[in-house]
């Protein structure tokens, strides 16, 4: 009897051409696609674009009304399960196949019934980009979500597990272990070949055969300086391939300038070193071979881990800034300039945004390279494997927010400030003689424009006859102790700032008309200029928020300046007035920067 008796041929799944078949097939299709995208863990860069570009948007867009609290439509969005298994419509995401995906046709509002987030504009472009690569990539979504403080995923958990990652051993202080002792210790020439033989014996493992001299002389040129041996080197040591004289080989090898220029490579791609910031008009960025300069010299000269952490992240403010044996200069704010290579948009659309991103990359690279780990990953929730919290990332961010990025003196002799205060208390001693001087020089600290603009329009509105205006001008001049050629330039603009209708710059600077359409008549020129002594604005660093940085800016000492003070510049002695900032009060080649209190 045949096994199929009783039932009917067209519901047998083998039959070609039947639904059953059809149905078959199509479901063992879609579990092959399903399977070959699942082939292979997603990768490195598959995980961080979905940390970077995706999840942040899931979780500010989407969770709020498909999270833990509440799912609208029966659907969530904070697992990958939860997404293929979708809400009341159905799947939300289809891995693979974006433009099938109902989560990816909401936010892109294909039609009006489903558009997400409700009541809002549609999304950029460059989000619903990252959405669609993400999905047509696998939809990768990590487990282990951290719980959002606040929410109701058993909070007190999350902390016992937080604290616990704290005592992992990567986290927590070095300690001198006990040298093991491998059954053949003497294969073992020092303590780190008695590790390796302890775990090889371990694995059940033979170490390999020694390699020859001239082998282990090309490894250990290749490795410190990234150079093979010259043909006088090679021959030297075949001479003597003694453990002396390998032990002069690595002294020789790690005291080589190329030492240095080998190992701040490898450090250089940590920090994403490069010459210009890339985007549309890849600037260059400035000063940057001085940080690629200071890195040679730091692997040469051999300088502790920790003062090298402690240059790169506060080198400006060190008490005692470590110096160049050769030049003087200051070496540890140059690690500083790590911080800001970075790609650089430019004219970007959000700068809030933008400086949001680049602070991002900057905590990536940081973390990275410093702690090798990847907080960034807390810039939305507490870290999925990691004891980072979302406390630290912004923590961090914070320390970044309250920097900029400033143009430093090097001082090389280190006497820079010895010479600033040397000549702050000259500048003091001169004052006191050289600022009457100046202020009587000046008219009382006049500015140049007032005097002319004044005379041009007196000029102007006196309806001086054509002949007599050359002398008119040269007569008003003289009497006011004016450039004649000024005023008659003078004179020209203010002539075309009085016709009707002008939009001349300065119009506004010019009296009112009267009633019957004629200028009011202007005053007539005076020898007694106003005092001016006080300008109409002031910007007083040392008393409104304003922050000064470097040297250009250094605050004068109490009371110093409080009735003006004087530099040397372009115009030759010039008067300023009390509380006006300006770079050149002490030198005119000083660096220096002068921030706008925080608004």
């Amino acid at each position: 009897m045949s096994p199929f008796a009783g039932t009917r041929s067209d519901s047998w799944p083998g039959r070609p051409g039947g639904a059953g078949f059809r149905a078959w097939v199509a479901a063992g299709l879609a579990l092959l696609g399903a399977v070959i995208r699942g082939v292979g863990a997603p990768n490195d860069s598959q995980v961080a674009f979905f940390e970077e570009r995706v999840r942040p948007f899931l979780v500010t867009e989407c969770r709020e009304c498909h999270g833990p609290g509440r799912q609208r439509g029966g659907l969530r969005v904070d697992s990958r399960e939860a997404l293929l298994r979708g809400g009341d419509s159905g799947p939300a995401v289809v891995p693979g196949r974006a433009s099938e995906s109902r989560l990816f046709l909401a936010v892109s509002h294909a039609s009006a019934d489903l558009a997400m987030p409700k009541d809002r504009p549609r999304l950029t472009t460059a989000v619903l980009r990252d959405i669609a690569r993400w999905i047509d990539e696998g939809a990768v979504f990590p487990a282990g979500i951290a719980p959002v403080p606040g929410s109701t995923e058993n909070p007190s958990a999350w902390a016992k597990v937080f604290e616990s990652r704290r005592q992992w051993w990567s986290l927590r202080p070095p300690v001198d272990p006990p040298i093991p002792t491998p059954r053949e210790p003497d294969d073992a020439e020092d303590a780190i070949d008695r590790f390796i033989l302890a775990r090889l014996e371990a694995e059940g493992l033979r170490p390999s055969p020694p390699a020859s001299p001239q082998v282990w002389l090309r490894r250990v040129h290749w490795v410190l300086t990234g150079l093979p041996p010259d043909p006088a080197q090679a021959a030297a040591f075949a001479r003597d391939p003694s453990s002396e004289a390998r032990a002069r080989v690595v002294d020789a090898l790690l005291a080589s300038p190329a030492f240095g220029e080998r190992w701040a490579r490898h450090w250089m791609d940590l920090v994403r070193f490069a010459d210009s910031y890339g985007h549309e008009q890849d600037y260059p960025i400035p000063h940057a071979w001085r940080y690629r300069d200071y890195l040679i010299r730091a692997f040469n000269a051999d300088v502790p881990y920790g003062r090298f952490v402690q240059e790169h992240l506060a080198g400006d403010l060190l008490p005692d800034p470590r110096r160049d044996p050769v030049s003087g200069h200051d070496e540890s704010v140059l690690a500083t300039g790590f911080w800001y290579l970075h790609q650089a948009t430019h004219a970007p659309v959000d700068p809030l945004q933008d400086e949001a991103d680049r602070i991002d990359n900057q905590i990536d690279v940081f973390s990275k390279t410093f702690l090798g780990l990847t907080v960034a990953c807390a810039r939305c929730h507490d870290h999925k494997f990691d004891a980072i919290s979302t406390r630290d990332y912004h923590s961090l961010g914070a320390f970044l927010r309250s920097s900029r990025q400033d143009i430093a003196s090097i001082d090389p002799d280190g006497t820079l400030e010895s010479r600033l205060e040397s000549l702050v208390q000259d500048h003091e001693m001169l004052s006191r003689s050289l600022r009457p001087a100046i202020r009587a020089a000046l008219g009382h600290g006049g500015p140049k424009v007032a005097p002319y603009l004044d005379a041009a329009v007196g000029l102007v509105r006196a309806g001086i006859p054509t002949n007599a205006w050359p002398g008119r001008v040269a007569g008003t001049a003289r009497d006011l102790k004016l450039d004649a050629g000024i005023l008659e330039r003078w004179t020209t603009e203010v002539r075309a700032a009085s016709a009707n209708g002008s939009h001349h710059p300065l119009r506004p600077w010019l009296p009112p008309a009267t009633e019957g359409g004629a200028a009011a008549p202007a005053p007539a020129p005076t020898r007694t200029l106003p005092d001016r002594s006080t300008p109409d604005w002031t910007l007083r660093a040392d008393d409104a928020g304003w922050m000064p940085s470097g040297q250009a800016f250094r605050l004068p000492p109490t009371g110093h300046g409080a009735r003006g003070t004087w530099r040397v510049g372009s115009m030759g002695l010039e008067h300023l007035a009390a509380g006006l900032a300006h770079s050149g009060r002490w030198a005119g080649r000083l660096q220096g920067a002068l921030r706008s209190p925080t608004f």
